[in-house]
């Protein structure tokens, strides 16, 4: 989300990434730059109801992304879903969690901690 808010120019060009993740530490909907929802909330939001239970059928993964628009596509019957675009924001293709010092990577968990256990998640090499 850092690297597509910065290309879009969203946030202030001068954040690094450790200074987007400190702000999303505190954010509520009346942080500036992180008013919408979408720029907060984690994934387990949108599939998770009141109780804590999955409320949909099937999850998709972004990592198994190609394999699961056709497994979408196969159960809704439908023989051309439409492709797949990647908006290529980051600028390498570099891993994910060398952009994390160790108080990011704590904020992350604390902030994500549904979506990380939900999804199954964890940063390259650490529990």
């Amino acid at each position: 989300m850092y690297f597509y808010r910065q290309k879009i120019r969203d946030i202030p060009g001068e954040w690094s990434f450790r200074d987007y993740v400190l702000e999303l530490a505190e954010a509520t909907p009346e942080t500036r730059f992180f008013e919408y929802h979408g720029y907060r909330l984690g994934a387990s939001e949108y599939v998770l109801g009141a109780n804590g239970e999955i409320i949909i059928d099937f999850i998709a993964k972004y990592e198994n992304r190609s394999r699961d628009i056709r497994r979408i596509s196969s159960r809704l019957n439908l023989d051309d879903f439409g492709s797949l675009r990647i908006q290529g924001a980051r600028p390498d293709e570099s891993g994910y969690s060398g952009f994390y010092d160790s108080e990011t990577r704590e904020i992350i968990r604390r902030r994500y901690a549904k979506d990380i256990e939900l999804f199954d998640y964890e940063f390259d090499g650490q529990s």
